[in-house]
């Protein structure tokens, strides 16, 4: 199925919830919305066209009125359907088979305060999740930055991040920690050899980090160099330096892009 869940409880700022609309729109996702409170909605609409720039609105409530807040849109890009699906009831095994069964490319989380707990659904999903902080400084996705020791990365993980529209993808060798560091040339060599491929599908580069320290490497990533999107694997090594044993409800202060984690 083309289509994102976005899981929300209604009480996240609007800013959020523009974020996960954008993303659908710049992929060409028709998105479900799982509300975790009960709340009452049509079942479906379709999104009204407003800018060719995707501008928003802004609106009291976070998504109530957002399938009316975009204007203009060019007859080329694609508008998604939305759908409202109660979630008031849900608990993990429920969303767990809901998402399996439905097929979801992506589940977002814009819950504030989710009470479901967001690792046990990770764990037995076959989509990414992806984590928003809590104020997006960017509504649109440019570069993407695959966090991974190049000896460990997942071909399948970079042929789907290479499907996004209009993004460069930066995998950035981080080596995991007790294993030697690969020399530069065996790292470029390797990167070419075993990525090489999609290179046509999006513009891809690849660089060798040699910081050790998360918090570090993050902020050079973001500030320094303007990624918009970090992306790891669920219980790895880069997983563990960002979030320690499991994931977080809400993404922590040093990490102010979204993050997408893929399953195992």
């Amino acid at each position: 199925m083309n289509e994102l869940l976005i899981i929300t409880d209604q009480a996240d700022p609007t800013h959020v919830n523009e974020f996960a609309y954008q993303f659908a729109l710049q992929n060409g996702k028709d998105i479900t919305i799982a509300q975790l409170q009960k709340t009452v909605h049509a079942t479906s609409r379709q999104l009204v066209p407003i800018n060719k720039h995707l501008h928003y609105r802004q609106f009291s409530a976070p998504f109530d009125g957002f399938e009316d807040a975009l204007e203009d849109v060019s007859s080329e890009v694609y508008m998604p359907r939305v759908t409202r699906i109660d979630a008031s009831g849900f608990n993990e095994i429920e969303m767990i088979a809901h998402i399996r069964e439905q097929n979801y490319a992506l589940v977002i989380n814009t819950a504030k305060s989710s009470r479901l707990d967001l690792q046990i659904v990770l764990n037995q999903i076959n989509c990414p999740l992806m984590l928003l902080p809590e104020k997006p400084e960017r509504n649109e996705v440019k570069r993407m930055v695959y966090l991974t020791d190049l000896r460990y990365c997942q071909s399948p993980v970079v042929n789907n991040l290479s499907k996004m529209n209009d993004v460069s993808l930066l995998v950035a060798h981080i080596c995991m920690q007790g294993l030697p560091d690969l020399v530069p040339s065996y790292g470029n060599q390797l990167f070419n050899d075993t990525l090489g491929r999609y290179k046509d599908k999006c513009n891809l580069l690849f660089t060798q980090v040699k910081e050790a320290n998360m918090v570090k490497v993050v902020d050079t990533l973001v500030n320094t160099m303007k990624a918009d999107m970090l992306v790891c694997m669920n219980r790895q090594y880069h997983f563990g330096q960002l979030f320690g044993n499991a994931l977080p409800k809400r993404l922590p202060v040093q990490v102010p892009v979204p993050v997408m984690v893929y399953p195992c």
